[in-house]
């Protein structure tokens, strides 16, 4: 490769020259020690040497612009051939071919043109925009998720004044052990980040019954939508439900609870009923479950308790007391009460089945060593072994017959208990916004 003191010399050899780009004769040419090569700032090619001219035809303008670089180029190459065809003719052998060295150069020449230095940027913008109309389509849903779900989770309290009612003056709410009741009042809260609660009222809206309730939560698919955090979560299930009760001709509020300890609330529903009082209902389409399962007798299927048939749920709500829960098609009373009374239920449920479940495996260990035992024996009639098989035979048989009883017992209970809802939290208070 070129060197520095390689153009010294070829300085010396010829004062009044300059190295030149062989392809476009610029001067402006440099040494990439990188590469170990040089390369013309004009055309933008690369070349292991540069080109040295005869000396005066190679002046300031020739040098800046290249006038005479391609005119002296043809000239020397010309030369070289003529003086190779002369050899050839006096039978000289000459290393220099000018056909194949004018083919080969000018092939060089056509298939090293440079990339166009201004459709570069164009390129690489197009390039750019498609990769991002590429990223937008396969990932676009999870990176708004993902940002999304950076800002407050709803129910989210915004800095609104005081409720007013319709004739302009500020409402001031019942507040009662905890509870506190707006009419006519939009919840200072919002569904998502950027849209607050809008509930929809109807005035010929009566209050139901209880059986009239469970009818329509029961109807309404509102608890089977996708729970999507910070953009439908509870405010929206709630929203929702209130809405369309109220185009149903029911009566509805809209509920934030608020948890000791925990700085998210949780909104649901209120329903006064005629014939058992307040009701809270939550169909918030997600929630934490606690499924249990029956240990298996030899060719009974597994059985799991504890899961949700809908989302659809009655809650059991007071100050200073645990947030209950029970699934809508169990739920035979909306008083807290009962929901203790469910409570004693579910826990002598999971008792029962743990000691289930431990005799359960202790059949099966023995009813494993009795099949070995009898395993390639022959047993006679009247004989010890026959007796203690017979014996062993009808114990294990007893065994099983209690065990099946209990497991029907077990089944009707737990499907009685309905879904195994987490409780949320204590209560520390309650709004109600009819």
């Amino acid at each position: 490769m070129p060197k520095r003191e390689d153009e010294f010399w070829a300085g010396m050899k010829e004062p009044k020259g300059r190295g030149l780009c062989p392809f476009c004769g610029s001067s402006n040419v440099y040494y990439n020690k990188r590469y170990e090569s040089w390369r013309c700032a004009k055309c933008e090619r690369s070349f292991p040497s540069p080109s040295y001219g005869p000396g005066g035809d190679f002046g300031k303008e020739a040098r800046w612009f290249g006038k005479t670089t391609e005119e002296v180029r043809r000239r020397e190459f010309a030369e070289a051939a003529r003086k190779s065809r002369a050899e050839k003719q006096k039978g000289i052998e000459s290393p220099f071919d000018p056909d194949r060295v004018g083919y080969y150069r000018e092939e060089y020449s056509r298939g090293s043109r440079g990339f166009p230095g201004w459709l570069k940027p164009v390129v690489a913008i197009v390039l750019l925009a498609m990769s991002a109309v590429v990223i937008h389509g396969l990932w676009g849903g999870e990176i708004v998720s993902f940002f999304s779900s950076i800002a407050t989770s709803p129910p989210v309290e915004v800095s609104k004044p005081p409720p007013e009612t319709s004739s302009g003056d500020v409402e001031v709410p019942t507040t009662r052990d905890g509870v506190s009741i707006f009419h006519n009042t939009e919840p200072p809260y919002g569904i998502s980040p950027y849209q607050p609660v809008q509930l929809i009222n109807n005035e010929s809206a009566t209050d139901p019954t209880w059986r009239e309730l469970v009818a329509f939560i029961s109807a309404d698919e509102t608890d089977s939508h996708r729970y999507i955090e910070s953009f439908f979560a509870c405010g929206a299930f709630a929203e929702e439900v209130h809405n369309n009760a109220e185009k149903a001709g029911i009566r509805a509020a809209w509920v934030v609870v608020h948890f000791k300890d925990n700085l998210e609330a949780h909104a649901l529903n209120a329903f006064n009923t005629i014939d058992r009082g307040l009701v809270y209902v939550d169909c918030t389409g997600k929630d934490v479950l606690i499924p249990v399962s029956l240990a298996p007798l030899p060719g009974v299927e597994q059985k799991t308790f504890g899961e949700a048939k809908s989302w659809d749920k009655i809650t059991y709500i007071e100050i200073g007391r645990e947030y209950g829960v029970i699934s809508l098609e169990v739920a035979s009373s909306p008083a807290y009460a009962y929901y203790g009374q469910y409570q004693q239920r579910r826990q002598a449920f999971k008792v029962a089945l743990e000691d289930y479940s431990q005799k359960v495996i202790a059949f099966n260990l023995e009813a494993e060593e009795y099949s070995r035992w009898i395993e390639g024996k022959t047993f006679y009639e009247g004989t010890a072994e026959a007796l203690r098989a017979e014996q062993w035979f009808q114990e294990l048989s007893r065994q099983e017959n209690i065990l099946r009883g209990i497991e029907e017992e077990l089944d009707r209970e737990g499907n009685s208990l309905g879904a195994f809802w987490e409780p949320l939290g204590i209560v520390k208070n309650v709004e109600i916004y009819w």
